[in-house]
């Protein structure tokens, strides 16, 4: 009986590896694929986020500047907010279309 193979013994990792198929390749790097994305559409929403911020403070201060009142500075920040605003708008859908749930923010 000691010479009897087990065939219950798990598979070490190595074999597991060398065994995989290409299908079961893809799907073990399912989840990492999924968190970079995920991670991208952060980050570009986060790069928005902080460009509106920057695009607030210099419509601010050129709105408190009444000596020298720059109505172009005020709207192109103004444009400037909104285009990130739709920009963060298309990355919240393209999160949903591709994982089926809201971006979290």
């Amino acid at each position: 009986m000691s010479d009897e193979i087990v065939k219950d013994e798990p598979k070490t990792l190595f074999e597991k590896l060398f065994t995989m198929s290409d299908e079961d390749k893809a799907t073990a790097k399912l989840p990492l694929i999924e968190k970079k994305i995920k991670r991208q559409l952060d980050s570009a929403y986060d790069d928005a986020e902080g460009k509106i911020i920057e695009a607030q403070e210099r419509k601010e201060n050129c709105m408190k500047n009444f000596e020298q009142f720059d109505i172009n500075a005020i709207l192109e920040a103004n444009q400037r907010i909104n285009a990130c605003k739709t920009v963060q708008d298309d990355i919240k859908a393209l999160h949903k279309e591709y994982f089926g749930s809201d971006l979290n923010v």
